[in-house]
């Protein structure tokens, strides 16, 4: 079988390991082979309801082994999907991305898509009645009953330069940005994972990200890609750090790849030390900094696992990696995030545009198969996140601009330093503060607001938090907005903390200081 599209390396799994585990859902698991009957079964229900193909297909399935089967699914049909989980993403914030993506078809519950209806404007109602639903209940109906459908029959026409899935992320300009990924993006960080890291046949994987997070790439395509199996972490147990460590010793978890702030709670919250580790083989981190004195920890608590630091935007997936040693953390300095992975070329360009020398500081831009082609229509926000290269040797390729500062190591790697701008990390999660302030000013009452990340010394991380000014004569009801923004926002997107202020902090020049605010909010917190 071909290997040119995203999905065809896990169907000729079915063929060679059809009994073999491929996906654990809590008790419920799937086999390869019911992995390829079930996909096929729903990818003929899609193209029964109209689907075509290069469509886009919204699915609004909450992280489960259903989710799964559905996106393969869509790739078998020849199109492409968009994760939007309703557990972790509200109602309003699901309707506006449809609405976004001009969106045609959706595969959801009737339960969510009821959910999705309740509060719906006259606009969004209209918009959501002209869509193609196909419901999972009906799919779910067929299992079994349908012979799995060859994947040539569905995605005949469909290259590498097509879309396999649309990730959405938070927007500066306070609407939410879909960052395009192909099928040749993703198989060139999924190829170059397996040449790297060389997993086994049979090797379990943990899925902890939500699936609408680019950490979830590695852990569904490279498992399934291999004949390994990825175990899907419960959602409720996602944050709590007993029950987490608990459930990686009962699954025999092999490879595992989160954010830093899971290893950080744990550390902090369990006791590591008596937990049943033993089979981990690999664990990979990415997505926020993690502190060299809770990583020493961890690596002095679990020796026989080698350690990752994976670097990379959404519209990258990962474009560097270094691997940890022990010495890395005794340094004093931030641990490195190495040099570029394989058909993927990183430089540090100065403000002129020069390349960084040894020692500089410039911003880290990507060059390489392995980048997006852009926002999903969207093409001012395209045209604003790339550079037609300066460098002679690039012949006026374009370089994605990371927005990322970095420090160039006598080796040619990289430290990552900070933002040049006002995105921020919380929970490895993207957050543009922007999006967050409107949300906020878009409150009846709220006059002004501005977000600020601050670190939480008891968890090691950054937290969010928010100072907002009321309209003359309105009094802060924290609650309310905190009810409100939540209609609005992702729950990784909500301030923890939201303060009333009578003015906020402002510069010589009169713009809001954001520095200022942060002090503020700092003091309040004392």
């Amino acid at each position: 079988m071909n290997s040119y599209l995203l999905h065809h390396r896990v169907l000729a799994n079915a063929q060679r390991c059809p009994a073999d585990e491929a996906v654990r859902d809590g008790k419920r698991s799937i086999s390869y082979g019911e992995l390829d009957a079930t996909s096929g079964s729903a990818a003929w229900a899609l193209r029964r309801a109209g689907h075509r193909p290069r469509d886009v297909v919204g699915v609004i399935i909450p992280k489960s082994l259903e989710a799964v089967e559905v996106f393969l699914a869509v790739l078998r049909a020849g199109g492409c999907y968009v994760p939007l989980d309703p557990v972790v993403m509200p109602p309003e914030r699901i309707r506006r991305i449809l609405r976004l993506g001009e969106i045609s078809c959706v595969v959801c519950s009737r339960r969510h898509w009821e959910e999705l209806a309740r509060e719906a404007t006259a606009e969004e109602l209209a918009q959501l009645r002209a869509m193609r639903v196909v419901f999972l209940e009906e799919v779910s109906a067929q299992r079994g009953t349908c012979v799995a459908a060859r994947t040539g029959e569905l995605d005949a026409g469909i290259t590498d330069e097509d879309l396999a899935y649309i990730l959405y992320t938070s927007g500066s300009t306070g609407v939410p940005k879909g960052v395009t990924i192909s099928h040749r993006n993703a198989l060139t960080f999924v190829n170059w994972a397996i040449d790297y890291f060389d997993p086994a046949p049979g090797i379990t994987f943990a899925c902890h990200a939500p699936l609408q997070f680019d950490l979830s790439v590695f852990d569904l395509y490279v498992a399934l890609s291999t004949g390994g199996r990825v175990a899907l972490v419960p959602h409720e147990l996602a944050a709590n750090p007993k029950s987490l460590l608990e459930w990686i010793g009962q699954n025999e978890i092999e490879y595992w790849y989160s954010v830093p702030s899971v290893w950080m709670a744990i550390l902090n919250y369990a006791r590591i030390e008596n937990a049943r580790l033993g089979r981990l083989k690999k664990i990979l981190f990415a997505g926020e900094v993690f502190p060299p004195r809770y990583l020493g920890k961890l690596m002095e608590q679990v020796p026989w696992a080698s350690f990752y630091n994976m670097y990379g935007p959404t519209e990258t997936n990962v474009c560097t990696v270094h691997r940890v040693l022990p010495e890395d953390c005794r340094t004093g300095g931030p641990i490195p995030i190495g040099a570029a992975c394989a058909n993927t070329e990183v430089v540090a360009l100065d403000p002129e545009r020069g390349v960084v020398a040894p020692g500089g500081v410039g911003e880290l831009m990507v060059k390489g198969s392995i980048v997006t082609r852009g926002y999903y229509r969207d093409p001012e926000r395209t045209q604003a996140a790339f550079l037609r290269s300066p460098l002679p040797h690039h012949a006026g390729a374009l370089l994605y601009k990371t927005g990322d500062i970095v420090r160039v190591r006598p080796d040619g790697s990289f430290e990552y330093l900070g933002r040049s701008d006002f995105m921020v990390k919380i929970a490895g999660f993207r957050v543009e503060l922007q999006e967050v302030e409107r949300a906020l000013q878009s409150i009846d009452g709220v006059g002004e607001a501005v977000a600020v990340a601050y670190e939480d010394e008891g968890r090691g991380t950054n937290s969010l938090g928010a100072l907002v000014r009321m309209d003359e004569g309105r009094a802060p009801k924290t609650l309310e907005i905190r009810s409100a923004i939540a209609r609005a926002l992702p729950k990784y997107m909500l301030p923890e903390v939201i303060i009333g202020v009578a003015e906020l902090p402002r510069t010589s020049n009169g713009k809001i200081d954001r520095n200022g605010a942060k002090q503020l909010l700092l003091h309040e917190l004392e």
